[in-house]
């Protein structure tokens, strides 16, 4: 529960903690947010990909790692559903509407922070929409190969390491495209030196003409 930890004290942390049920997942097990209605969820260890079934095809709406959370789960309607799968074994904590709403009367300050958490997934849902709209393949692949740069790149030897090892078909499930469609582009973007990949992680190489080509410079 590090995510909360700068708001609450050690022991009430601890108290939360012990209080919130999980869900436990292996690697490419998944599960959806509406059999949680209300919720908000606590990546504790691992990492997930959230993703809503848009015409029979996935669109990854964020991925997720450890002290992250996302939600509040919706109840279906008129919204497509949201699944959770797990890119990697994981622990996720469920945090009821309930105890979220005693949380906050508690600690109002946790009400402000989520606030902030949601603007900022909302943000994040803007950038896939316009990755999925707009733009040649290339030019939608090099935008999210850019922000994930951002969001969880290192930095080592004047290259940005993007940490998470993504699939193809995850990547594609990112921008509204099928596998062999990546495939083809990274060929493409690494043949113009602008990524490289190594030990199965993309790197990139030259940020500025990255840029170009998410700008669609030809």
């Amino acid at each position: 529960m590090e995510v909360f930890k700068p708001l609450l004290g050690g022991e009430r942390l601890r108290e939360l903690a012990l209080s919130l049920p999980e869900v436990r997942l292996g690697r490419g097990e998944s599960f959806r947010t509406a059999d949680y209605a209300g919720a908000f969820f606590v990546v504790l260890e691992g990492r997930v990909r959230v993703y809503a079934v848009l015409r029979e095809r996935e669109l990854t709406l964020l991925v997720a790692g450890p002290a992250e959370i996302f939600g509040p789960a919706g109840s279906g309607g008129a919204m497509p559903q949201e699944w959770v799968r797990a890119m990697k074994p994981a622990r996720i904590a469920i945090m009821s509407c309930e105890v979220f709403e005693e949380l906050v009367m508690e600690r109002p300050e946790v009400g402000m922070r989520m606030v902030d958490l949601l603007g900022k997934r909302l943000a994040l849902y803007r950038e896939v929409l316009a990755n999925v709209c707009f733009g040649r393949v290339r030019e939608r692949l090099s935008r999210l190969i850019l922000q994930l740069a951002r969001r969880e790149g290192v930095r080592a030897s004047g290259e940005i390491k993007i940490r998470t090892r993504y699939t193809h078909r995850e990547l594609g499930t990112m921008i509204g495209a099928n596998r062999e469609a990546v495939t083809n582009t990274l060929l493409q973007l690494r043949r113009a030196g602008v990524v490289k990949m190594a030990g199965r992680h993309i790197h990139v190489v030259d940020i500025r003409g990255l840029e170009r080509l998410a700008g669609g410079d030809s």
